[in-house]
């Protein structure tokens, strides 16, 4: 089953070590002399480095990773003396909510309140051409830029200087 993750976090899942028996664990394996890890991010073999670690001496595993970019990975995991494979499958995608906030500073607080802009801001440096803050809708929005604009020249080609 595919687990959904977001691009850039930290990603953490276990596993356990099973003995031939199937049930009693192996505590004290350790990459890569007894787990070999092989990540595919959608379906090519990737560098992303994986961490596992033993959880206390209990012979269950945690891996830890962190997708930098979007894609489907899959992370498997053999375990040379069984000879088994465990595999984690993992859709990463951004973090479509954090960036509908930072367009939201952007685009909702200059509508709601002018002063709501954060210094620094691009919204501070589209409307402010310092720090004193001294943006004036009536006369330093676009339209009344154009609206004032009283001596504009139209050249079909270069003027001649002579």
């Amino acid at each position: 089953m595919n687990r959904d993750v977001k691009t850039g976090q930290l990603v953490l899942d276990q596993f356990p070590a099973l003995e031939d028996d199937g049930y009693t664990k192996r505590s004290g394996l350790v990459v890569p002399t007894d787990l070999a890890i092989t990540v595919y991010k959608d379906g090519v073999i990737d560098a992303m480095v994986v961490t596992i670690t033993e959880i206390g001496t209990t012979g269950d595993y945690k891996i830890s990773f962190t997708p930098i970019t979007d894609g489907f990975y899959v992370v498997q995991v053999l375990i040379d003396f069984s000879k088994e494979i465990w595999a984690g499958y993992y859709n990463a995608s951004g973090d479509f909510a954090t960036i509908q906030q930072q367009v939201d500073k952007i685009d909702k607080s200059p509508t709601l309140v002018l002063s709501a802009v954060t210094t620094g801001s691009l919204m501070d440096r589209v409307c402010n051409s310092g720090l004193s803050k001294t943006y004036n809708q009536a006369t330093d929005s676009l339209e009344a830029i154009r609206d004032n604009v009283s001596d504009v020249r139209v050249y079909e080609s270069e003027p001649d200087l002579r």
